[in-house]
């Protein structure tokens, strides 16, 4: 199974779950859910960035920032 390929647990794929429902979730409302500790879900995070299954995206809002963006 894939999971195994990649060397994933239960708690690693329903980790990723949690996370495509809702990507701005917080560490501390995923180990509550997952009935693990926060530093717990830190290091599953960590280890899931350095296989390359998650990253972390950040927009910037440029209508509220007064920033624009012209194409030329």
């Amino acid at each position: 199974m894939i999971t195994e390929k990649l060397g994933l647990d239960e708690k690693d794929v329903k980790l990723i779950s949690l996370m495509m429902d809702d990507p701005q979730i917080s560490q501390s409302e995923i180990a509550e859910k997952l009935s693990l500790s926060q530093p717990s879900v830190f290091v599953r995070l960590q280890k899931l960035r350095k296989k390359g299954l998650i990253e972390s995206t950040f927009g910037l809002s440029f209508s509220k920032t007064g920033l624009f963006v012209s194409r030329v």
